[in-house]
């Protein structure tokens, strides 16, 4: 029985995510140009069907139409750290807890967001959502909500789950409406505008080095991500922006096990709110807010910082406690780390 309510739960996610999909623009093809000066290195340009645009802060608007051309790195708020070992990585997070403490201590009562992070298993990937995977456009907040309002009906007769929805939308709201509901949803494979993160640099590594496959250019990324640094935060409504969205929410168990947080990124035109690409608003925010740290770490590193954080308990089976996360826990325990 347990088999079969998996089974249909799986063709319906499968089923909801095509018709989503069904209408919309095919993604764009990629491909990488080389490198487009010696004194930017770490900064890659990509050619599309849309034009020149930077692989790490996104926009075309920004970028030259001469591929020869770069922003300076400091027109984006995000640094990219490439390093060498795990034990870097180690140096870095205890340079960024100082870092934090000291602006703590200089700014007093003004508001410090706590440091989020996210591994990504491919150092050349963007920053994401499950949404911008299937679309490569600004998709509307409103007919996002209407989405989720369809398929509620066909989640509660299926997994036998409640949840409440309104019945009006309200795009001035500081959290979407839904937002559980929405989090359900994004755990479930349904395509969500949550971009999710954790309070956990450890977490994050686990899911830059979970899989066994050697990335294409042989590097991972984990992110660190502060909202806010004391000096509040701005924007314009017809510039992207990035919020988050707090964690104590009613949700899936692991949301908690992986101490998740989420993000969305939006941004007003012709007077409609759409969910947009975070990279995008990175690119135009300005310089006390939104910071964004990338480290690249080699994918060599993978097994040594396996077995330090299964020692740590972060495993498959404690952030996701599914029958199949426990066999590929016990799978590295008895075969991969023995094999080493």
């Amino acid at each position: 029985m347990q088999g079969f309510l998996f089974s249909a739960k799986f063709k319906f996610m499968r089923h909801i995510v095509s018709a989503i999909t069904a209408n919309l623009a095919p993604p764009w093809h990629h491909r990488k140009v080389p490198p487009i000066n010696q004194a930017c290195a770490a900064w890659e340009l990509i050619a599309d069907q849309r034009g020149n645009r930077c692989r790490y802060c996104g926009p075309p608007a920004i970028i030259a139409a001469s591929p020869q051309v770069h922003p300076k790195p400091d027109a984006c708020n995000m640094k990219v750290i490439e390093l060498d070992s795990w034990e870097q990585f180690e140096v870095s997070l205890k340079t960024l807890r100082a870092e934090m403490a000291a602006l703590r201590k200089e700014k007093g009562h003004h508001y410090i967001s706590t440091p989020l992070f996210r591994g990504q298993s491919d150092a050349s990937w963007e920053l994401k959502t499950t949404l911008d995977r299937v679309t490569d456009r600004p998709f509307g907040m409103e007919a996002y909500f209407r989405a989720i309002q369809a398929v509620r009906p066909a989640v509660i007769s299926i997994t036998g789950k409640e949840w409440d929805l309104p019945q009006t939308f309200d795009s001035e709201k500081s959290v979407p409406q839904g937002y559980e509901f929405m989090i359900y949803l994004r755990h479930h494979g349904f395509p969500s505008p949550l971009l999710d993160w954790t309070r956990s640099p450890y977490v994050a590594a686990y899911f830059a080095f979970r899989p066994y496959e050697k990335p294409q250019n042989g590097t991972v990324a984990i992110y660190s991500y502060v909202e806010y640094v004391g000096e509040g935060k701005s924007w314009t409504s017809g510039s992207p922006s990035i919020h988050g969205l707090g964690h104590y929410v009613i949700s899936h168990k692991r949301h908690y096990a992986q101490q998740c947080e989420y993000t969305i990124c939006k941004v007003r035109t012709d007077a409609v709110m759409s969910y947009t690409k975070h990279q995008l608003a990175i690119a135009t925010s300005e310089k006390d807010q939104d910071q964004l740290t990338k480290y690249i770490l080699p994918w060599a590193e993978r097994q040594e910082v396996m077995r330090i954080l299964h020692r740590m308990n972060v495993t498959a089976f404690s952030l996701f406690g599914s029958e199949e996360s426990l066999m590929e826990t016990l799978a590295f325990q008895e075969i991969e780390e023995v094999r080493e």
